[in-house]
């Protein structure tokens, strides 16, 4: 099936440079990249983050309650943690 894509004259240019020191055409070279991106889709995992949430306030250790409250809430305590 032909389609027409429009595709930047300097990456038009990469894609004949390759082709050449492969020794293939560049119409070769596009088909296999465009395999990868979908073969590479296909076969992608969903990052999912892990539940790490706590059972609230009441189940925060003490010392880091009172870290909260003293330094401006947990965004402040937070940022310390990267400054040390």
């Amino acid at each position: 099936m032909k389609t027409t894509f429009d595709i930047p004259e300097p990456l038009v240019k990469e894609i004949k440079r390759i082709a050449r020191e492969r020794g293939v055409t560049a119409r070769a070279i596009v088909q296999q990249a465009l395999t990868r991106v979908v073969e590479e889709s296909s076969s992608e995992q969903r990052f999912r983050l892990p539940d790490a949430s706590i059972a609230g306030w009441s189940a925060m250790e003490p010392e880091l309650r009172e870290r909260v409250e003293r330094d401006g809430g947990l965004h402040g305590v937070v940022l310390q943690s990267y400054e040390r």
